[in-house]
């Protein structure tokens, strides 16, 4: 019985320890087995706390695996957050690294012309 409902199971541990795993990604997770409907689902006691509804979503998998932590893991409200910072990071990265390239291009375009300079400039005394 979860929270005092008598088709929900709640699963502490598996051979996996897949629980105690999804419970390192926030320790208010609970993996659940409903009885009724034959499937895993993940639960949040603070949310329960706040809303009185705990239900995060069903694990889709029949079997509960690593996939499931992965699952879980990319459904993460705090690691939506992170990845949406992740990916502006690398926009800044790729805009600095292409201002990098373009200022290189520059700086080699502008010596190359002042060798040329140099070059023409001194051939000319070669043939005085």
């Amino acid at each position: 019985m979860f929270l005092g409902k008598s088709h929900l199971e709640e699963l502490r541990t598996n051979v996996y320890l897949i629980p105690e795993r999804i419970r390192e990604i926030d320790e208010e997770y609970c993996v659940v087995r409903n009885l009724k409907d034959k499937r895993f689902e993940l639960h949040h006691l603070g949310q329960f706390v706040k809303t009185g509804n705990s239900f995060c979503l069903v694990i889709p998998y029949s079997e509960l695996d690593a996939r499931a932590v992965e699952f879980v893991n990319r459904t993460s409200i705090r690691n939506r957050d992170l990845q949406r910072e992740l990916r502006k990071m690398e926009e800044e990265n790729e805009k600095k690294k292409a201002k990098k390239e373009a200022d290189l291009k520059e700086q080699t375009t502008r010596e190359a012309t002042e060798i040329l300079k140099f070059c023409h400039n001194s051939s000319r005394d070669w043939i005085d």
